[in-house]
């Protein structure tokens, strides 16, 4: 009688659980997209900038660490749910639970770790803090940085989750389903203190990369405002000096029209003062402005910093 009793109850937790299996494929389908497009995605992110990307910069140390990370999350987050809505009411690997429930937890902190140390390292490079770059050993200790404190805030997760069980009524019995959550015999202020305490560790994370980001966007926007006006003053600057020595030339000359006049730069003379003479088909490299000389080309060129140097050296040959 007993094992009849036994026997009938696995039949009916069994269709119980093919029955919730149905309600759940729309929600099975759509993790297995994200799963695909998690997979590709991080994937061509690992790839492009291991191997399509030949030279090595600062901003290209945290994105592909990022990138496999994510893709771990992913692919055990996703798989696990997958798994779980296979067997929703009949999970029986205890194990298998508490090391899903903890990994999932890492890799979760450690992507948004990841994240926040890459809008630092960007911080400093705008600011030009620091020598406007990370080190590899500081970089290097990031990483160990993040991996430590992922590690202490999932460990709570072998404790706090793991194999429960799920009491199903029907109608004349109470049959038992087992799924994988937080086990019933531990602390609930514990439980909830822990929930609470990563809330507000995602908020955190969260305000601070707002507040990272808007600083280097109000970094950025001040850098953008100050080329434009130096443009600006380097335009009129040369349209000044251009037209000014078309004045003095004309005045010493006696003569509107340049064609009657002979005029030249003497170039080893003008290369002693700083200055590069190209010919007008040569391009103009890096920040500068050409500036018309009967005919002729200087290039006047200005430091990083932006501050105009405007230098002419004018050198006339008399009829």
């Amino acid at each position: 009688m007993f094992y009849s009793n036994e026997s009938q109850s696995s039949i009916y937790l069994e269709e119980l659980n093919n029955a919730m299996v149905t309600l759940l494929i729309p929600n099975t389908v759509l993790l297995f997209v994200l799963l695909i497009v998690s997979l590709v995605g991080n994937g061509l992110v690992v790839y492009v900038y291991t191997f399509q990307m030949k030279s090595k910069t600062d901003d290209r140390y945290f994105i592909p660490c990022l990138a496999v990370v994510d893709m771990i999350a992913c692919g055990l987050g996703v798989s696990f749910g997958i798994c779980l809505n296979f067997n929703p009411l009949n999970f029986r690997k205890g194990v298998i639970c508490k090391f899903i429930w903890s990994a999932n937890q890492f890799t979760a902190t450690s992507s948004g770790l990841m994240l926040l140390a890459i809008a630092v390292q960007r911080y400093i490079k705008v600011s030009r803090l620091s020598n406007s770059s990370m080190s590899l050993r500081s970089k290097r200790l990031t990483i160990t940085a993040i991996i430590i404190v992922s590690i202490v805030i999932s460990l709570p997760c072998f404790i706090l989750y793991g194999e429960t069980e799920v009491p199903l009524k029907s109608e004349n019995t109470t049959i038992t389903g087992y799924n994988c959550g937080a086990l019933p015999n531990v602390n609930r202020d514990f439980l909830f203190g822990y929930s609470v305490t990563l809330l507000l560790l995602c908020l955190a994370g969260i305000v601070a990369l707002i507040a990272l980001y808007c600083v280097l966007l109000r970094i950025i926007y001040k850098q953008e405002s100050f080329r434009k006006r130096n443009r600006s003053t380097i335009r009129f600057l040369g349209v000044t000096v251009h037209h000014g020595f078309e004045n003095k030339m004309i005045k010493d000359s006696g003569s509107t029209n340049f064609a009657d006049e002979d005029y030249s730069v003497d170039k080893s003379d003008s290369l002693q003062h700083g200055h590069c003479i190209k010919d007008d088909k040569q391009t103009n490299r890096g920040h500068g402005w050409r500036i018309r000389h009967a005919g002729s080309y200087v290039y006047c060129s200005f430091c990083n910093s932006y501050k105009t140097k405007v230098k002419t050296n004018q050198h006339f040959q008399s009829n």
